[in-house]
């Protein structure tokens, strides 16, 4: 039982790290994204990589 707590606290963790990545991905506008050299869809996925480490 221990076992699958711990297993939704770590799924619930990483579930709010990627909605609060997007959050901050959503504040920039296109012009931040231009002068970084990246489009909103790339820092998305690497955002995804980076919590679930998988491609989306």
């Amino acid at each position: 039982m221990t076992h699958i707590i711990a297993k939704l606290r770590a799924v619930l963790a990483n579930r709010r790290a990627y909605h609060r990545a997007i959050a901050e991905i959503a504040q920039l506008d296109e012009r931040e994204l231009t002068d970084m050299g990246v489009d909103r869809e790339t820092l998305v996925a690497g955002a995804y990589s980076e919590v679930y480490g998988v491609a989306r």
